[in-house]
């Protein structure tokens, strides 16, 4: 089995890779403000809205790509269901060497060393005694975000007493309705060891709903043409008058449909070039994608039909009286987790107004700059942390959104697709040549801790949307930091002069994700 794990070797390269260490000045990154809008980009290519690759073609890449053991791509529902003991040892022991206790001191929460009854009470939570020789694989749904963490706590492990920011035990986030393989609970058995679609760790038991069985699991089978979020987030209801929130679901999510609400007539265009599609909530069918209707739920009755007109175990069912409500909202099938931890299935609610969409969008550049620049100043999270995107997770949630299954980490997303060419031993000046081949917004320009996303080149510079942390003020006598802290449009000349060169100067990679008939010869 693969291994999907956050491959990182110490603490210490943690921050030095994560803080993007770039050049001497804040404002640095500062760009005119039509250059934040998408359209400003989208207006300098020809054709932006040329489909580079087919539904066809994405699922093709998604099933090579799910072969490739360097990618850690996992898709759960593939696993098998019967795990020797010594298999799933062998990934708790490797979690450990990688992430547990070493002769450098780390700090939990108010910046308290974590001492060795904090790492035995630790280990023993983890729990190995209670493997077995054999171990059935469990299957669950996530019910909300959660966390996915190294270890089984809460704790902090931060490499100085302030780092709160870097939580060495925060692997990532995983969306609500993520289907997981369960290897094993934690002692206290508030802790689940899991397998998600892109990463192993450990998740909230209360976090995740049990299904019976593989079958249960699956029961609404495999998704054709799944509700899409869109937008940056969106609120999920448990009532179509939208009064019972349920949860937020991020951009790339992915549900199953059961009502889509009538088309709306279109809208007048007037003020879109002006203002652009930043930030704004919309009902997004993408570009060339004509709205599609599906047949209403209760149809054929079965779980989830809207036929009887009364509301059942946290359904909301399509009668007389709410018949026009329902005109207002998408419905969606949602994970619950029953008092007994059972998975079982509801209705939740989208507005009409929201920012989603019925099918994956069309891989176009102008859907990729309209994605992209969705997130746009939405803050930076390691791992997700308080609700931000580090620049990984930035570039998974918008390829997300077209299907496209991407790994978690940079490094490994920097394996994606067509390699423009070696950048090793490179000049500044033949990079550039590199780029100028380089397609807006379906480029991925990788260095050693970092990702972005090229959006091309303007007044002779080259630009990218990214989300970074901070830039280091001084050299290694003065390792302080001023903060970005956000998704953000740069040039690649941010660093210049700094101690670490420039972005420019620092890219290892330049990975389109298309077809190589679309670079420049």
């Amino acid at each position: 089995m693969k291994s999907n794990k956050r491959p990182i070797s110490t603490p210490i390269l943690i921050l030095l890779l994560v803080a993007i260490l770039l050049g001497s000045s804040l404002q640095a990154h500062a760009v005119s403000k039509r250059m934040e809008d998408p359209l400003f980009w989208i207006s300098k290519i020809k054709d932006p809205g040329r489909l580079l690759l087919t539904p066809s073609d994405i699922q093709k890449m998604n099933e090579e790509n799910l072969k490739r053991q360097d990618l850690l791509l996992c898709r759960a529902k593939d696993m098998k269901e019967e795990w020797i003991g010594e298999e799933i040892l062998a990934f708790l022991k490797e979690d450990w060497k990688e992430f547990g206790k070493t002769y450098q001191v780390l700090y939990g929460k108010q910046g308290i060393p974590l001492d060795d009854s904090f790492w035995n009470a630790l280990k023993e939570n983890i729990n190995q005694v209670a493997l077995k020789e054999k171990n059935r694989l469990l299957f669950g749904l996530t019910i909300k975000r959660t966390d996915v963490r190294v270890f089984p706590t809460a704790e902090l492990s931060i490499s100085t007493p302030t780092h709160y920011e870097f939580d060495l035990f925060q692997h990532s986030a995983i969306a609500p309705g993520s289907l997981v393989g369960i290897y094993h609970f934690s002692r206290d058995k508030l802790w689940v060891y899991v397998q998600t679609s892109f990463i192993r760790g450990w998740i909230r038991t209360k976090d995740l709903a049990m299904a019976k069985g593989k079958n249960d699991a699956f029961g609404q089978g495999e998704i054709k043409e799944p509700l899409v979020i869109t937008g940056n987030f969106v609120r999920i209801f448990a009532d179509p008058l939208f009064k019972q929130p349920v949860f937020s679901a991020q951009m790339g999510s992915t549900f199953h449909i059961l009502h889509l609400p009538p088309p709306s007539p279109p809208r007048p265009r007037t003020g879109e070039a002006e203002g652009g599609l930043a930030g704004r909530r919309s009902r997004s069918r993408g570009e060339g994608q004509p709205a599609r209707r599906i047949p209403q739920a209760g149809a054929g009755g079965g779980e989830g039909a809207l036929s009887n007109g009364r509301k059942t175990g946290g359904k909301f069912s399509l009668s007389k009286e709410n018949h026009s409500v329902m005109g207002n909202c998408y419905v969606i099938k949602i994970p619950f987790r029953e008092a007994d931890g059972r998975l079982t299935f509801r209705n939740g609610y989208i507005p009409v107004d929201e920012d989603v969409h019925y099918g994956f969008l069309p891989y176009t550049q102008k859907n990729l700059a309209q994605q992209a620049f969705k997130m746009l100043h939405q803050p930076y999270g390691w791992g997700e942390m308080s609700g931000g995107r580090d620049c990984s997770r930035f570039i998974m949630d918008l390829f997300n959104t077209f299907g496209i299954l991407m790994p978690r980490n940079s490094n490994l997303q920097a394996k994606m697709g067509i390699p423009l060419g070696a950048l090793e031993g490179k000049t500044i000046e033949e990079k550039k040549k590199i780029l100028d081949r380089a397609v807006p917004l379906a480029t991925l320009l990788r260095m050693p801790g970092h990702i972005m996303l090229y959006l091309g080149r303007h007044n002779g510079e080259h630009y990218a949307i990214h989300s970074i942390w901070g830039i280091q003020k001084g050299g290694k006598s003065d390792p302080s930091y001023q903060k970005i802290g956000k998704v953000a449009v740069t040039d690649l000349n941010l660093g210049k002069g700094g101690p670490n060169g420039s972005l420019l100067h620092r890219l290892t990679e330049i990975q389109l994700i298309g077809p190589d008939s679309e670079v420049k010869k």
